[in-house]
Formats: C-alpha cells, structure tokens, sequence
C-alpha cells in the first residue's frame, strides 16, 4: 500500500540535509561516539526476540550496528546522503537513502526507533509523519521511540532546523494519534560533556487497534 503524503521540500528541512551533508564527517563522528545503550535497552525490553526495526534517521549508523550486533533484524534509512555512505560502511549492511515521508511500510516493524532525527520536522510534519508514516509501519503492539530537546517553538543551530518540546507538548502531540498508547516520557541530562546542561525529552508510545 503506497500512502499519500505531502513531501519534505521545505527550505528548513533541505538546509538541514544540506548542513548534513557538508559536514558528515564532523557530525559523523561525534554521533558515532555518543552511548545510546541505554536508550537502546529500555526500548528493546519492549520488543520480542529478533525483532525486526525500523531504524528511522540513522546517521551514520551507531543504533542500527547495536542492534545488529545483538541479534535483531534492521531495516535503516537517512536523508542525508554522506549519512547513507557512512552507515553503510559502519555496519556492513544495507541503507536506505530517503526521508521519512518516503516510508510506505504497512505493519511490518515490531518497533521503530527515532533518536535525534524526527527533532528537525515541524510540529505539524511530525505529526503527519507519525499518522501517515511511522505508526503505519509499525505491526499491532509495536513500540516507536523517539525523542527530542528540550524547549519551546523551532530554532535555527548551526544551519539546521530544530523544534523542541517539553513534556507537556510531547504528551499532547502523543494524544493527537488515535492508535498509540503512551507507554512513558521522560527527560534525561545530555551526557555529552560540551552539551551538560540541555535536556532530551524522550518518548516510548505502543500501537494499538484504532
């Protein structure tokens, strides 16, 4: 089934992609040498046994090697093409070049993972990406993570697009999705030592007959 969507063609979401792509190699590194595995653990204490997720916004492929590499199936894709190349390398497997409103996938994850990625999307892109892309993909009882900094409205950092959430506003955009089932939200310190400080709003919701 092929969904309809209305395209990413926004001039801050091709700048993002753009400062991606220019400075892969620095942004490379540094997402490469973050430690997620917390955040990999929580989520993956939701999902069977070989589960098979969607890896959604990538980088350069940090999260889709952890799982790999503990036995899950993976299914990864990111907008920015240096990002693809450098995943591809990183894990040894294949990566999809595309951006959220490309994934057509009808119930096939038992989970979809968004670390960092779906922060640069408009309030009103992420919901329709939620609606129309991602909650789609996910099998009945599948579990998306996702998160984002913490904040109010959109911001322009380093010639990328942010829009950042408290709690509440995660909360009430989790509330707009008619089949998901929050399962948690919380804020978490960023452990970068450059970012002590900010905060990450994190959310785990579950998908479940409309």
């Amino acid at each position: 089934m092929v969904l309809k969507t209305r395209k990413l063609n926004t001039p801050h979401h091709q700048a993002t992609i753009d400062c991606y792509n220019q400075q892969a190699d620095e942004y490379g590194a540094r997402f490469l040498s973050l430690d997620t595995k917390e955040h990999c653990q929580r989520f993956l204490g939701f999902l069977p046994e070989e589960a098979h997720i969607l890896d959604a916004g990538c980088g350069p492929g940090r999260d889709t090697k952890y799982f790999l590499d503990n036995g899950y199936h993976v299914t990864a894709f990111d907008a920015a093409e240096e990002f693809v190349k450098q995943a591809r390398a990183h894990t040894n497997h294949p990566i999809l070049h595309m951006s959220f409103d490309y994934v057509t996938f009808k119930e096939e994850f038992d989970g979809v993972w968004a670390m960092a990625s779906l922060l640069h999307l408009s309030r009103e892109e992420c919901f329709e990406v939620f609606q129309k892309n991602l909650v789609p993909a996910l099998k009945l009882q599948g579990v998306l993570y996702c998160c984002f900094l913490e904040g109010e409205g959109e911001r322009m950092a380093r010639g990328r697009y942010f829009m950042d959430y408290t709690e509440e506003a995660l909360r009430a955009l989790f509330n707009q999705l008619e089949t998901v089932t929050i399962l948690d939200i919380w804020v978490q310190e960023d452990q970068a030592p450059d970012r002590k400080g900010r905060n990450w709003v994190n959310g785990l919701v579950r998908k479940r007959i409309g």
